[in-house]
């Protein structure tokens, strides 16, 4: 390895031997000699990765040199040349890595890791918002700080990104911690992640973007954010600076303003409060540029110029309180340490943990479920104990018992739990499932609206304390797969049909507090649930000739909030003749009177298809098992049950402006024709869990009758992959290219029928 003398003085400086940057070096060894601080000689393991670096040489070789230096005082150290370059070396590293466990352990080796940048220029310019006029300053008043001053501006993400990206973590060296770990972080972090997502849906549909590759952005944004509802996206940008307190950049060596810019020397600067902010918001806009151009194709310039752009503009967009702080160095570490004073959560703060508890830990773990004490983070799945125990009686169907939970039968319940879990594997998913329906439910019930028709009075008992009704309501209705790509519709639709229904069955009684108490009325619900038959024969005689439906539909549209919920339809349709079976709605829309109908969106499986893949006991060291296909054998999968199991089929048919001209059933649906491709795509995903490649997974444009792609409740939903890696939760669907061709038989009749002054809604 040769680095020239220039770099070999500011490695020395970076690593904090500022003292003995003149003295000469050897690095034929690789070793570098460092004295910190205290004195002591720190040794480190160097090489050169920056890319103009034609000599370098593999992570795996450069990694085996350090090993064989056996010796654990000496600490490996890569020098790049900034850290979108180091990003890149990370995430390649990785993904020549061909398992699940050859990833963990890269990942492993690279934490491990001591970096450094070698920057060319020894001062940074950054660019103040408002041409630099819009500031505060303050000037030391005593002796000790006479030279002292502290300067506030705004400036933008775009500008801040580029002071990181010459520094990385070692801009934080004076923080008292470079960010907080663990769950804490990936609540903030998700919660950044969703503001860039909303103001990115918002900058990509502004009036001057017109742009070949707007709608793939868009998909892309509509799978990282769990539905298309970007409510809000006007002001998630704008509104950044509001919700942070920004950030403080301390130097010793005064800072020069010169017009509208702050200049600076990087390696002299140091972020001593706000290191999460910066490393988030750089985190986040590296992921989503990152996965924008594997998307849309990161080897076209046109592609990479759109999306450069785009990200720049929502850099630029950010805006974040900034003070610069020059004061002596003696009053760097009280000034540090003021900054950032906490209250931590004591260790006596929080409840004991039970044996009782632990031990059904142990069984929620796998489901990415878990029981916790009092203070301690709830992100990623985490119940407080009164609202697990809350959850699993609303799966038992004792709504009012939730609601009025005796806290002195948590033992009782605690145990009723732990033999469940132990019972029945499909009973134990599916309350799971409802688990995260029930909390999707939480988030949602605030946005619920009055349903039309329904006098106030009778309304008032259930709007006020029906939520713990309406969760085990859901449990029955809803299906995770036919959300009809509008999640909060689509509980609107249910939660009519909710107070109907209850309203009903009540009457002539008001419903009240009281009432929703206890278990009484829904037990009278059930009953009447009891009393539907299964019966496929009289549905398909009832649905012979369905050309009333349509009115009937447009009917139900006018009356009430949700106008496009079609799953609640046909259920209210079926529950009237007291039938009950499985049916799905897919919506098409018919293009001319010769040939082509076309499908809006692909047809998503249940989430437990691809959940099976994660959800399982000894993940993830399972797929380092011989017998991993044996174990996941398609046979036996849920998503042979789900192509192979018979449902009604309900077309709702539109034409080119929207308008519902038909409705054609077909009964005994099912895609057991694509046995084969199922299981091709099905051992493909188990072949890519082995790998670590969650990139990897069969897309729509591999044509291959499935793919897999995100569903989840929000861009928070998340499981953890094989390489370690939070991925947002996903599922099978069914190309919609493949529907249509098992369709289209089906609506030749219909097709027959149509009429020309019907395509354009006359």
């Amino acid at each position: 390895m040769v680095l020239k003398c220039n770099d070999v003085k500011k490695i020395y400086r970076i690593l904090g031997d500022a003292g003995l940057e003149d003295r000469s070096m050897d690095l034929k060894s690789g070793i570098l000699e460092i004295i910190n601080d205290n004195g002591d000689i720190v040794e480190y393991y160097v090489d050169d990765f920056r890319k103009e670096n034609k000599d370098k040489v593999t992570f795996k070789k450069f990694w085996e040199g350090y090993e064989q230096k056996n010796n654990l005082e000496i600490q490996p150290l890569i020098v790049f040349g900034s850290w979108e370059e180091e990003q890149d070396f990370r995430d390649n590293v990785v993904a020549e890595a061909k398992s699940g466990v050859e990833k963990r352990k890269i990942k492993k080796d690279l934490e491990s890791l001591k970096t450094c940048y070698l920057i060319q220029d020894n001062e940074i310019e950054l660019f103040l918002e408002e041409e630099g006029i819009n500031y505060l300053e303050y000037k030391g008043v005593n002796t000790e700080n006479e030279s002292g001053i502290g300067l506030v501006y705004n400036m933008s993400l775009k500008e801040l990104y580029k002071l990181y990206n010459q520094t990385g973590s070692e801009l934080f060296k004076d923080n008292v911690r470079l960010g907080i770990s663990g769950s804490q972080a990936n609540r903030l972090r998700d919660n950044f992640k969703t503001k860039f997502l909303l103001g990115l849906y918002g900058l990509n549909n502004s009036d001057d973007k017109d742009s070949e590759f707007k709608e793939k952005v868009n998909e892309y944004l509509k799978e990282n954010n769990g539905s298309d509802n970007f409510n809000g996206y006007q002001n998630a940008l704008g509104n950044f600076w509001f919700h942070h307190n920004g950030i403080t950049i301390y130097s010793s060596e005064k800072f020069r303003v010169a017009e509208d810019k702050i200049i600076f020397n990087p390696l002299n600067v140091s972020v001593i409060n706000g290191a999460q902010t910066l490393t988030h918001c750089t985190d986040i806009v590296r992921t989503i540029t990152k996965d924008l151009k594997n998307r849309l194709g990161q080897d076209d310039l046109k592609v990479n110029n759109f999306i450069n752009q785009l990200m720049d503009e929502l850099k630029q967009s950010v805006k974040i309180k900034t003070i610069f702080i020059a004061v002596n160095s003696k009053l760097k570490r009280s000034i540090t340490l003021g900054l950032n004073t906490q209250i931590p959560v004591k260790i006596e703060d929080i409840e004991t943990k039970t044996e009782l508890v632990d031990q059904i830990n142990m069984k929620l773990e796998k489901k990415n479920k878990k029981i916790c004490r009092n203070g301690e983070e709830r992100s990623y799945g985490g119940f407080l104990l009164p609202d697990f125990v809350k959850a699993y009686l609303l799966f038992r169907d004792k709504p009012g018992t939730a609601r009025n939970l005796n806290k002195n039968k948590l033992e009782e319940y605690l145990k009723e739990i732990d033999e469940f879990l132990d019972k029945d594997v499909e009973s134990v998913d599916d309350f799971f499932r409802n688990m995260d329906v029930f909390d999707y439910v939480d988030k949602w019930w605030r946005k619920r609206e009055k349903p039309e028709m329904v006098p106030e009075e009778i309304y008032a008992g259930l709007s006020s304390n029906g939520k713990f009704y309406f969760k085990s309501y859901c449990k029955d209705v809803y299906n995770d797969a036919e959300d009809e790509n509008n999640k909060e519709e689509y509980f609107q639709g249910i939660y009519e049909s909710f107070v109907d229904t209850f309203i009903e069955l009540a009457a002539p009684r008001v419903i009240d507090s009281n009432m929703l108490k206890k278990d009484d009325l829904y037990k009278g619900y059930q009953e009447s649930r009891r009393s539907l038959e299964k019966d496929t024969d009289k549905a398909i005689e009832l649905f012979k000739e369905p050309v009333e439906l349509v009115n009937k539909y447009e009917m139900y549209r006018e009356h009430n909030k949700s106008k496009s919920n079609r799953s609640m339809f046909i259920k209210k349709e079926l529950e009237e003749q007291r039938i009950k079976i499985e049916f799905r709605t897919i919506n098409v829309t018919v293009k001319d009177t010769e040939e082509s109908f076309s499908l809006k969106e692909s047809f998503a499986l249940p989430s437990k298809t691809f959940s099976q893949f994660y959800e399982i006991d000894n993940y993830p060291k399972i797929y380092d098992d011989e017998k991993v296909d044996e174990i996941f054998s398609f046979e036996t999968s849920y998503l042979k049950k789900e192509i192979e199991k018979e449902f009604f089929l309900f077309i709702f048919i539109e034409n080119l402006v929207g308008k519902l001209i038909g409705i054609q059933v077909i009964p005994n649906f099912n895609f057991s024709n694509l046995f084969l491709k199922a299981k091709e795509v099905y051992d493909d995903t188990i072949d890519k869990f082995k790998a670590g490649n969650a990139d990897g997974f069969v897309k729509a444009s591999d044509n291959k009758g499935l793919h897999i792609r995100p569903k989840a409740k929000d861009a928070n939903d998340t499981f953890t992959f094989t390489d370690d890696s939070q991925q947002i939760k996903r599922t099978f669907w069914v190309n919609r290219e493949t529907v249509l061709q098992i369709i289209v038989p089906h609506l030749e009749k219909f097709q027959g029928n149509i009429k020309e002054k019907q395509l354009v809604g006359a």
